[in-house]
């Protein structure tokens, strides 16, 4: 797959430049941002800020629909992208998915019914978009916003059903697997049909289960891919993972960053805060920058890294017309150690059973004394 990244900067910026090396990307200013309605903001994973930004587009007319990703009627566990153009809609597709799902029927549908539409998606998501309106100009015109999502990395399917063995649960019982439920940041758990809730690991998922999750089912394309905060977006959103100098998040209860990248970006937010239908505190991208530190190495080094050893042996590789960064031997030993750490997921077979041994006690000790390290290290570094 192509992804001209030169070609596709100049279209959003008016310049062609290439991929940022902090992974932050081009960038207008952060922001920290909820939104004060108590329903969207408890819906969504962390703040509720996608979600409000298209329901106060659609609510004023100028926009007749959102690209969002909800889950299937006839399989409640597979995650389907729709376009939402009602409220209750896109309060239907809150919360993250952490599962690989399609896109292009969607695009297609936009084809065909003439409108205006914003974009929710993933980086991978958007570089589609870009080339699906390099072949349907009409897609060029139709498309009046793309809000991105910060990504790490997507999970292969085969994790929903893998998470469900661990409570010993029947599909047909299982109503909607949460990826984000519960108080922020929340964490794994199936409701069933009768409404009860069963978690699926202890802790959150930010320091325990999607660090294991990431080892064990990262999608193979998710390895080569170097655009960690959807660098081709209007505004890009991620949660506040942010630390202060005591090593403790900055941003607890429900809190969006928004990353704007854009003027059209700008002109929306600022009118929904004159509307005070969010609010909002500004970040410095230095605290960005600095916060991201790891995602930097995995995304503008190591994917680099694969890419080329991918070249030397002939095999399909995607193709951005960048060239890549100066790379060291740390780097080299970086991703050495990397890929050592994901000997579960190329072997395939040990998955269950690792990714049990992952969400048991013993794994959230573990998960708790790699929170304290971390800790540690910002504060030692501020």
């Amino acid at each position: 797959m192509e992804v001209d990244f030169p070609r596709y900067t100049e279209r959003q910026y008016g310049a062609p430049q290439t991929l940022t090396e902090d992974a932050i990307g081009p960038l207008l200013y952060s922001a920290a941002a909820y939104s004060t309605d108590p329903k969207v903001r408890a819906a969504g994973s962390s703040g509720g800020l996608a979600s409000q930004i298209v329901i106060s587009l659609l609510d004023r007319g100028e926009i007749d629909g959102a690209v969002l990703v909800g889950y299937s009627q006839e399989d409640p566990l597979q995650p389907l992208a729709r376009i939402a153009r009602r409220r209750s809609e896109v309060l239907g597709c809150s919360q993250s998915k952490y599962s690989l799902f399609p896109v292009a029927h969607v695009y297609a549908e936009m084809i065909r019914t003439p409108g205006r539409y914003a974009v929710v998606g993933l980086p991978c998501q958007i570089h589609s978009l870009y080339r699906w309106q390099d072949i349907e100009r009409r897609l060029l015109d139709r498309v009046v916003l793309i809000i991105g999502l910060f990504c790490h990395a997507n999970l292969d399917p085969e994790v929903i059903p893998d998470l469900l063995l661990l409570k010993s649960l029947r599909k047909d019982d299982v109503a909607r697997l949460e990826f984000r439920g519960g108080r922020w940041p929340g964490g794994i758990r199936a409701v069933l049909k009768d409404g009860s809730v069963i978690p699926l690991h202890q802790g959150d998922i930010k320091d325990g289960a999607f660090n294991y999750l990431n080892r064990l089912y990262i999608a193979k394309r998710c390895l080569l891919c170097i655009d960690f905060s959807a660098e081709l977006s209007d505004i890009a959103i991620s949660d506040p993972w942010l630390r202060d100098e005591r090593g403790e998040y900055m941003f607890r209860d429900g809190w969006s960053l928004a990353h704007v990248r854009t003027m059209r970006g700008d002109r929306i937010l600022r009118a929904m805060l004159e509307r005070k239908e969010i609010v909002t505190q500004q970040v410095e991208r230095s605290l960005v920058v600095k916060n991201n530190r790891a995602i930097t190495q995995h995304k503008k080094r190591g994917a680099f890294i694969r890419i080329l050893r991918r070249r030397k042996r002939g095999r399909p590789i995607p193709e951005y017309r960048i060239n890549p960064p100066n790379l060291s031997a740390g780097d080299y030993a970086h991703e050495w150690a990397y890929q050592l750490s994901l000997f579960g997921r190329y072997m395939g077979w040990p998955r269950p059973v690792l990714l049990r041994l992952a969400f048991s006690s013993i794994g959230r000790q573990f998960s708790r004394l790699k929170a304290a390290i971390k800790q540690w290290k910002y504060r030692i570094s501020y």
